[in-house]
This record gives structure tokens, C-alpha cells and sequence, in this order.
């Protein structure tokens, strides 16, 4: 990502016609939900496999307690700094949320996401460190490390 991010806030990052989007999760991960687009995104810039380290079902508030770790992916708890190129999950109502962290700046987290707030699907946006633990009224997990 460029040096400054706020220059990318409102656009979409991701390439959602790539074959990764079109493959995330395979059928485990609806089209358009959240844990489709962290899938497939971290397929796109890393190419993992998130949905082989999760057991089925795993909704986003699920992620962070069941994911396996690997030498590609770790864990850190909520405690921890947000991280770039990690997916924070997230505690809210029976299925809870993910999202991608993109890049972190003193003070701020950016990020993209899907099926929250439709007019924002996949593009960046932007919440303070401080806020970001609560987002969206959401209570966070932790965060997903993906190398």
C-alpha cells in the first residue's frame, strides 16, 4: 500500500473478479460475506488458504478461537496492537464479523471488509485504534497474523 493510505480511502483494493474471490472458501464461505472476501482476500496478497485452517462451520466471530495456526498464520489476542495484512475477528450477535486489516499508521487502522455496510463493500476505510476494538458495536476477538 502506498505511503499514505488516506489517499486510498472509498476505493476498492482488492481484485474481486479474480479467480481467489471466485474460489474463496469454496462453498464453505458465501458469496458476499464477510468470510468470503477475508478468504479470499488473504488468498489474493498471500496465498493462503484460510478456509483449510478453519473447521466447518466457522462463522467471523468463530475465526479467532478456531482457526489452526500455521507458520503463515498466527494469533494475537485483542490486547495486541492491530497488525497490517491481519484479519481482526469479531464478537457480534450468533455469527459475528471479520474484516481485513490492510495498514496500520500511529493512531489508525485501515481496512476493508464486506456485507457490514453495502455502500463500503471491499473499499478502505479508516477507524482509530481506539474505536477499532469496538467497531461497528462489535466486540473484538483478536486478530488473525498472516505472513
Amino acid at each position: 500500500m502506498a505511503t499514505s493510505p488516506d489517499n486510498s480511502i472509498g476505493k476498492v483494493l482488492a481484485k474481486l473478479d479474480s479467480p481467489v474471490y471466485t474460489a474463496a472458501g469454496g462453498d464453505r464461505f458465501s458469496h458476499g460475506q464477510c468470510t468470503w472476501y477475508a478468504c479470499g482476500r488473504a488468498k489474493e496478497k498471500y496465498k493462503v488458504d484460510i478456509s483449510a485452517l478453519l473447521p466447518a462451520p466457522a462463522n467471523g466471530g468463530d475465526w479467532y478461537s478456531k482457526i489452526k495456526t500455521t507458520s503463515k498464520v498466527t494469533k494475537l489476542p485483542p490486547t495486541s496492537a492491530p497488525v497490517t495484512d491481519s484479519i481482526a475477528s469479531f464478537a457480534h450477535g450468533e455469527c459475528g464479523h471479520v474484516v481485513f486489516i490492510e495498514a496500520v499508521r500511529p493512531g489508525w487502522v485501515y481496512f476493508t471488509e464486506y456485507n457490514w455496510d453495502q455502500s463500503k463493500n471491499g473499499k478502505l476505510q479508516k477507524a482509530s485504534v481506539k474505536d477499532f476494538t469496538t467497531l461497528h458495536g462489535c466486540k473484538l476477538n483478536g486478530y488473525i497474523v498472516i505472513r
